[in-house]
């Protein structure tokens, strides 16, 4: 049997090409982007 997802609200499936650009941002950029210290400036810079 084919199961259908329904629970959108909760989460959605993530688009491959989506999960292959955030990886670096996982990995390596962890600061809060609404500081003002440099791991908050790194994280800030890979959002813009």
């Amino acid at each position: 049997m084919r199961r259908i997802y329904l629970d959108y609200n909760a989460t959605t499936p993530l688009h491959p090409g989506v999960l292959e650009a955030m990886l670096p941002c996982y990995k390596s950029i962890f600061g809060n982007a609404s500081t003002i210290y440099s791991f908050g400036q790194e994280a800030r810079k890979a959002i813009d």
